[in-house]
């Protein structure tokens, strides 16, 4: 699997969407990063995805480190695939939404989450 690490800034504010994976309701948050005029999209599950949905904001920068992989969908009979970034870390790099100024590093184990 390839991994890769950015820093750019949020696109849009979380969305946090519920999956059930293996019978149990998992929280899973995608977000896009914005890095020298190319977007990723950035998919995190569980504590990571609580903590990425309750603490970031459009415009905060981050350093996203994950596993890299594809996502086909079908739309209107064509068949698009878009990259997508497994985040198993994200540092939040500043905090212009929060009253107090902190840096954040979370990790999450990524060998369970879909693409």
């Amino acid at each position: 699997m390839n991994n890769l690490t950015i820093y750019g800034r949020v696109t849009n504010d979380p969305q946090m969407t519920e999956k059930e994976i293996g019978g149990v309701i998992n929280h899973i948050c995608e977000f896009s990063v914005m890095v020298d005029n190319e977007m990723f999209k950035i998919r995190t599950m569980r504590e990571i995805a609580e903590t990425c949905a309750a603490e970031l904001k459009k415009n905060d920068r981050v350093i996203v480190k994950g596993a890299v992989g594809l996502r086909s969908f079908v739309q209107d009979n064509i068949v698009y695939t878009n990259m997508v970034v497994r985040a198993e870390e994200v540092q939040f790099v500043d905090r212009e939404h929060s009253t107090e100024k902190k840096e954040y590093i979370i990790q999450e184990d990524i060998d369970e989450m879909p693409f």
